[in-house]
């Protein structure tokens, strides 16, 4: 390698050998060092190699996912914005199980909630859970989404829409093969969804999932796991309209 006398020469000589995919590569690994070394100030954290390196290769998977995707055009108008933001009654015979996550850094906790609806809109049950660990968002969404499926599994629904708010929805259609944490966690949800036909995984909006989003931000509130047959009526009032 040549011999270099600053870092700022050594990144001009590394971007001029490498090619894009190479570049890439290497930009997503230097931003997740430099959160090392924040989350070491700023948090008194040390995170691995292995965490540093998972890190970098979920965010790639994730900046390379919302480069697929076409922006949507501005073309609805306001009356169509709102209803299309609002939560939908599922398929005849069937229940809408919308799901969120939460990140809490400062504890190293993952926590998700989950809000089964009928065909009628009529509240079957919740739950929410929570884990102590260290996850990057794309694996607390891959981690959310299994847990609703086991929790569906548990309690014997078939007929079942999942309905999350994150691109990661994607993922779990395709069978790209992802060698890492989050890879992990999609190939349980795949496995999962080739036992059930009739289990259904969808992308909504976050205005409409409003109380899976709730519950999982009120989930170390509870034990780990805990389940709800009702709910509060205040509480369902106020996130009834935005799912």
């Amino acid at each position: 390698m040549q011999r270099v006398d600053s870092f700022s020469q050594f990144l001009t000589n590394t971007w001029r050998h490498l090619d894009e995919a190479q570049l890439v590569t290497f930009t997503m690994v230097a931003w997740s060092i430099w959160k090392k070394r924040n989350t070491k100030l700023w948090e008194n954290q040390n995170d691995t190699v292995e965490q540093v390196v998972r890190r970098a290769q979920n965010l790639l998977n994730t900046w390379q996912c919302a480069r697929s995707h076409k922006p949507i055009q501005p073309t609805l108008n306001m009356q169509q914005q709102e209803q299309h933001n609002r939560w939908k009654l599922p398929l005849a015979e069937y229940l809408k199980c919308n799901i969120g996550a939460a990140l809490f850094t400062l504890s190293n906790q993952v926590s998700m909630g989950a809000c089964i609806r009928d065909d009628k809109g009529h509240f079957v049950a919740a739950t929410t859970r929570y884990i102590d660990v260290i996850m990057t968002p794309a694996e607390g969404e891959a981690w959310e989404l299994q847990q609703a499926m086991m929790w569906m599994e548990m309690i014997g629904y078939h007929n079942v829409i999942f309905e999350m708010d994150c691109k990661m929805v994607d993922d779990v259609h395709t069978q790209k093969h992802n060698m890492s944490e989050y890879g992990s966690l999609i190939d349980d949800c795949r496995t999962i969804l080739s036992n059930h036909r009739n289990f259904i995984v969808a992308f909504t909006r976050r205005q409409a999932n409003g109380s899976a989003h709730a519950l999982a931000r009120a989930a170390l509130s509870h034990v780990s796991r805990a389940t709800f047959d009702v709910i509060l009526e205040g509480a369902w009032r106020k996130h009834k309209k935005g799912g």
